[in-house]
């Protein structure tokens, strides 16, 4: 399916948000993953520095951006939560790489890939790319279908209870469920998210909303294998650029 959008619903959250954004980034202290221990070659395992990065900015005082530059960075299952002493912004210049089966922590099996919650004024951007990795499970669960699953197959961005954030000029590629879900949040803005899949990819929703408020989608383009947008579970006030 596809969906594409180019109008803009409600201009004064969407200055409040430039505003924010630019605020992050103009004035905060930058945090280099590569300064923390990440690689950006495609193969060695970055986890620990993503997550030490985050840890220092989200502990500053002030706002702080977590930084990755351009670069192909494997991670497994990664967690970043608040709550911050401060806004923060996830500036992604490189591409992140998905493991090839189930994200894990610790060998143990995750519904998600990259995940945040609890972080007020969280900004994700920079025009990277997220890789899931989809081809080694999309067989597997159309077996599940039919014979039942005991592994998760993870979203590739799971947002959840976030207050005021803005998601801008990310592509999601061949998640292996979900490309992004958002649960919980309040006030979000989303421009120029960009969501690739093959038609035949099982269950691959592009945006998936729950038991969210004013979520706001525009200029953004979603082809993918399943429902481009859902929203379920009670979500309100949802604006979707025509």
């Amino acid at each position: 399916m596809a969906w594409s959008s180019s109008a803009l619903q409600r201009p004064s959250l969407l200055m409040l948000l430039l505003v924010l954004i630019t605020g992050v980034e103009v004035q905060s202290k930058h945090f280099n993953v590569d300064g923390f221990g990440a690689v950006g070659d495609g193969k060695t395992e970055s986890n620990q520095g993503f997550l030490k990065a985050q840890k220092a900015a989200c502990g500053w005082k002030g706002g702080a951006t977590v930084v990755v530059p351009r670069g192909k960075y494997f991670v497994r299952g990664v967690i970043f939560s608040g709550h911050c002493k401060g806004p923060i912004g996830f500036k992604l210049m490189g591409d992140l790489l998905a493991p090839k089966y189930e994200s894990s922590i610790n060998s143990k099996p995750l519904d998600f890939w990259l995940k945040s919650s609890y972080v007020e004024n969280l900004s994700i951007y920079g025009g990277g790319k997220l890789y899931g990795e989809r081809s080694s499970i999309w067989s597997y669960k159309g077996k599940c279908v039919q014979e039942g699953c005991s592994t998760p197959s993870p979203h590739s961005l799971r947002l959840e209870f976030i207050k005021f954030g803005s998601v801008s000029d990310i592509k999601s590629i061949d998640s292996k469920d979900k490309h992004i879900s958002i649960f919980g949040w309040i006030n979000v803005h989303m421009r120029g998210v960009n969501v690739y899949a093959p038609g035949n990819s099982p269950n691959t929703d592009g945006i998936h909303i729950s038991l969210s408020r004013n979520i706001q989608i525009e200029h953004s383009i979603i082809r993918t294998g399943d429902d481009c947008i859902t929203i379920i579970s009670l979500a309100m006030e949802s604006a979707l650029g025509a």
